[in-house]
């Protein structure tokens, strides 16, 4: 039997002092926006614009069955419809290599969209065949940007390559970072896409340098046009360590930050065969640095701006953590938001959204001092990145489970003082009740309720009822087990919309 532990649609959960964290009921359908494929899709990065508009990076199988996967760029309005004016119905299918798999998405000023990530190369008569870099540049309205590299894409001919991530320059310059194999380097192209040859070597710089075996797994740039990068120091590919560095603009490394320019840190010293990565990082308004990954647990560490641990925050500059973690945000006020996937039932993985306080601990005021827990089908979901726009939106991109394929997802939620579902039932004097519901839901309300309807989260009809004219009934739930949403239509005119969990 399918269980789901889902604060907002869980009304016993919700405690109106305490909920911070509810889904943006405005937004697709009660909060989730599922953009329906045919074939498997899911969504790896994501952008929000100044107007609100969302920008993802993912991949779409071509075809039912097929092992060939194309890069599909999206553009989704505020309301989390697809905007029909964008490429084709709001999607943009863009073929690089025999596959595609996306690892950053960037807006730039201009309105144009980069993607970067590693593109297949396919199989050869020899052998299966290679992973190398690319970079994609769209218009506005999704069709490839000419005046870039050949056609809208930066090839990389080189093997066994990928870009983790686009920084745009002051200069016009886009910064790509990534491996060669397994080391890290930078490669900075000019505006068309040809390599910046003022920059390092021909525009290449490679980071590795003696005792110092550096893989790269994400990067951000400073005001000044610096870079920190974190990964793992892999001289010993069996017990690699927590690592980061810092490059200057210029491209060569900063001797004042932390150890000559690098840190390593080895948190089983002597214990071999335990793989230790940094993979993700953010930089907080008090100018720290937050870095997350993960050894034998997932670690979140805090770093000075001269990279020395930052010995305030939690045990010497580390919190370790049992939270899923995929990716996180900062918010202003210095808490960090993580999203992960764990199984609730037996293969059955669905979201996770944690928010811990400045130094490290669980947020007593975010979903009561727990997690977030969402589950939008009744298999496996997955969240792989999110993104917080304006301080109270937070836009998490997955994939979530439907009509026998994993669909393209995303989720919004308010973290502000927005209201939660239960405070706008004690507003308009609602009940719904039980939720999440097995047979039939009971709704009581003071005005009339002339209907209602029932939609599951792709918007398809599942009940339906516009001649009920009553202030109480009972409902029969005789659909599958998953999120809907029920609309109640009331005499006065009013409506309400609430998240419904059929068990």
């Amino acid at each position: 039997m399918k269980r789901f532990f889902i604060p907002l649609f869980s009304l016993c959960l919700l405690n109106a002092s305490a909920q911070t964290a509810s889904l943006d009921l405005q937004f697709g359908t009660a909060g989730i926006a599922l953009h329906h494929t045919t074939t498997t899709s899911e969504l790896n990065n994501v952008a929000v614009d100044g107007q609100g508009n969302i920008f993802t990076a993912g991949y779409v199988f071509d075809a039912p069955g097929s092992s060939v996967y194309r890069l599909m760029v999206s553009k989704t309005l505020a309301n989390g419809q697809l905007d029909q004016s964008f490429a084709t119905n709001g999607k943009a299918e863009i073929t690089v290599g025999a596959s595609e798999f996306p690892l950053d998405i960037v807006i730039a000023p201009n309105g144009k969209i980069l993607v970067g990530g590693s593109a297949y190369s396919g199989h050869t008569p020899n052998g299966p065949g290679d992973n190398r870099g690319f970079v994609v540049r769209l218009n506005s309205n999704g069709s490839l940007d000419q005046s870039f590299a050949q056609s809208g894409i930066f090839y990389l001919q080189s093997p066994n390559t990928h870009f983790a991530n686009i920084l745009l320059r002051t200069n016009g310059a886009i910064l790509l970072c990534g491996n060669a194999v397994d080391q890290a380097f930078l490669l900075q192209i000019l505006d068309n896409g040809t390599p910046d040859t003022q920059f390092g070597n021909a525009g290449y710089l490679f980071l590795a340098r003696p005792g110092f075996k550096f893989v790269l797994w994400n990067a951000i740039q400073n005001e000044d046009g610096s870079i920190v990068a974190v990964g793992n120091e892999a001289t010993d590919t069996y017990d690699t360590k927590l690592a980061y560095c810092k490059i200057n603009a210029q491209g060569t490394y900063d001797l004042t930050f932390g150890n000559n320019g690098s840190m390593t840190t080895d948190s089983y010293s002597g214990q071999p065969y335990v793989i230790e990565t940094l993979t993700q990082i953010r930089k907080g308004q008090d100018g720290k640095y937050y870095m997350g990954g993960h050894n034998t647990s997932n670690v979140i560490l805090r770093v000075n701006g001269n990279g020395t641990p930052d010995a305030s925050y939690g045990s010497n500059g580390r919190v370790s953590h049992t939270y899923p973690y995929k990716d996180f945000v900062l918010q202003q006020n210095g808490k960090l938001i993580m999203i992960g996937a764990k199984e609730f039932t037996d293969y059955n993985y669905g979201w996770v959204i944690t928010r811990l306080n400045a130094d490290g601990a669980i947020d007593a005021g975010f979903a009561n001092g727990q997690s977030f827990n969402l589950d939008i089908s009744a298999k496996n979901d997955y969240p792989q990145a999110l993104q917080i726009a304006n301080g109270q939106n937070l836009f998490v991109v997955g994939s979530s489970y439907y009509n026998n394929v994993a669909n393209a997802t995303i989720c919004k939620l308010k973290i502000g003082n927005t209201l939660s579902v239960q405070e706008m039932n004690s507003a308009q004097n609602i009940s719904l009740y039980p939720n999440p519901v097995q047979e039939t839901v009971t709704i009581n309300a003071e005005d009339i309720i002339a209907g209602f309807d029932i939609v599951d989260i792709s918007g398809r009809l599942v009940n339906q009822n516009n001649n009920l004219y009553a202030r109480t009934a009972t409902i029969d739930c005789n659909f599958p087990a998953g999120s809907y949403v029920i609309n109640l239509y009331f005499k006065s005119g009013a409506k309400h919309t609430q998240a419904l969990v059929k068990r």
